[in-house]
């Protein structure tokens, strides 16, 4: 270890000792019992987020749930005739697409579920 490192220890270590850090804003906010690479993971993504940075997992949610809210509707004009069936699927399958991508970056408890055009048809 060099000097400086040394010195930056070691007034770290003193500033801790006198209580410099216990009132900093924000403090607790990241689990310290984390190590590693999960530490890491949790303080990358609050700083992502202080950014105006969004997770690539949060924005396809954002998608999914944009295309839920299009989907009813355009299922209620294929059955009226007013509208094609390509374009239908077409948003179906993309749904299903950014599900898939979601469900693969998420825990099991957190999965969406995949829905054949049919679902939509029936509910319209």
């Amino acid at each position: 270890m060099d000097a400086f490192h040394y010195i930056a220890k070691r007034r770290i270590e003193e500033a801790m000792k006198d209580g410099l850090f216990d009132h900093l804003p924000k403090l607790g906010e990241i689990d310290c019992r984390l190590k590693g690479e999960a530490f890491f993971r949790e303080w990358l993504a609050r700083k992502l987020e202080r950014e105006g940075y969004i997770p690539p997992e949060t924005e396809r949610m954002l998608v999914i749930v944009r295309l839920e809210r299009e989907i009813p509707a355009m299922a209620a004009r294929v059955r009226n005739g007013e509208e094609g069936r390509a374009a239908f699927d077409g948003k179906v399958a993309e749904r299903n697409r950014l599900v898939r991508a979601y469900n693969l970056t998420m825990p099991p408890e957190r999965h969406l579920f995949v829905r054949p055009p049919e679902f939509w048809l029936e509910r319209a």
